[in-house]
């Protein structure tokens, strides 16, 4: 068939053999009794949400890197059976600066996803990624009505779940390293955490310090748990430092770059430089939470700043509620997920510069702790 004829109609067929393919496995999931005919029903128009949204409402090239992620994941899944090839990419992702963007491709192409042609096809398998995981904890009675209600209409999480990103699928498996961090499933989370270090080494900042601020709750008892927590942000600090601020530094040049077109010129309109472990982080952290928290809040010139500050508010409503709300039992967890809320604000605000990025970002950030401290609550029901 010629795609020339009529790309349309193709690019349709193309986006439907994806889309049956996840139905099915919700379809054998009901047949198997695990779920309802009615939450069948519910996971399959869920699914939908890439036709309405990817290149359709929202242009691809409006989230451009799209392009980045398709391509290289449909040229990896051509070239399975090229051993030269392979071996070429594997080697990059241990030596490429974009070895970030191997590794998430190389999930992608071996991903159920029958083909890998639109833009709408990593958008499917992203969207079945949160319902299967939402699915997973709603049946574990983890998620209350207040998360789930945010998860399901949250208009930020439905659109970057519906294109061919990877930040809902960093998500998704921070997510999941929690879960098996909490159930002591520790080689299943060491996978999680190799991951993450392999797709977005930052996030590891946020993943060390639940890790700490959990070792630190077998000693909240004895109304000691915070030497332990002290010992270990010395030691990783000591021995960790410098990888993460190199790593942090590295994340916060190029969105730099991307944003001013330059590390200093004529039009830029800050002069770069890079953090250090001083006293200054902490000047800088403080500015850059307020500005990543806050954002677009200075620049409200279009409908669309306008919702999403909207939902901003909501969402901190939605998280605030869920600390505050809390059982007595549960007040370490609430104060845990507020420190790594806090922390991950002023880590990703110390590295972006641009109203559309944040909120990129922020949206992930913010159900990580939704989903986290959901977790973490119901582990200790």
């Amino acid at each position: 068939m010629d795609r020339l004829a009529n790309p349309l109609l193709l690019d349709l067929i193309y986006d439907l053999a994806n889309y049956s393919i996840f139905c099915c496995i919700f379809f054998y999931l009901y047949k198997k009794s695990l779920i309802n005919l009615n939450l069948f029903l519910v996971c399959a128009v869920l699914m939908a949400t890439p036709f309405l949204l990817n290149n359709s409402i929202i242009h691809w090239y409006i989230l451009p890197d799209q392009s980045k992620y398709l391509g290289l994941s449909y040229e990896i899944r051509s070239n399975y059976n090229n051993f030269l090839y392979i071996k070429e990419t594997f080697y990059k992702i241990f030596n490429s600066p974009h070895a970030k963007m191997y590794i998430t491709s190389y999930l992608y192409a071996s991903s159920p996803l029958i083909n890998i042609e639109t833009f709408k096809s990593i958008g499917l398998l992203n969207r079945f990624l949160l319902i299967g995981t939402t699915l997973f904890f709603f049946r574990k009675h983890m998620l209350n009505p207040y998360v789930l209600a945010a998860i399901i209409f949250s208009p930020s999480l439905t659109l970057y779940s519906s294109v061919s990103l990877r930040d809902v699928t960093i998500l998704i498996v921070m997510i999941w390293f929690v879960y098996f961090f909490v159930e002591k499933k520790y080689l299943l989370s060491l996978i999680m955490f190799s991951l993450i270090y392999l797709m977005k080494s930052q996030n590891l900042l946020i993943l060390s310090l639940f890790i700490i601020l959990y070792l630190g709750s077998a000693f909240r008892v004895k109304k000691v748990f915070f030497i332990p927590i002290i010992i270990v942000s010395i030691l990783i600090i000591i021995f960790a430092g410098s990888f993460l601020v190199e790593e942090l530094n590295s994340a916060r040049k190029g969105l730099y770059l991307e944003e001013h077109g330059r590390y200093k010129g004529l039009t830029a309109i800050h002069r770069y430089e890079d953090i250090v472990l001083d006293f200054r982080l902490v000047i800088i952290s403080l500015k850059s939470f307020f500005y990543f928290l806050l954002s677009p809040i200075t620049k409200l010139n279009s409908l669309s700043k306008i919702l999403i500050c909207l939902e901003a508010v909501l969402l901190y409503g939605v998280i605030i509620h869920q600390l505050i709300s809390s059982k007595k039992s549960s007040r370490y967890w609430a104060i845990t997920w507020f420190l790594i809320f806090i922390f991950s604000m002023m880590i990703y605000g110390i590295a972006t510069f641009n109203d559309g990025t944040i909120h990129r970002f922020r949206t992930p950030l913010l159900f990580f702790v939704l989903f986290g401290f959901s977790i973490c609550t119901a582990k200790k029901r």
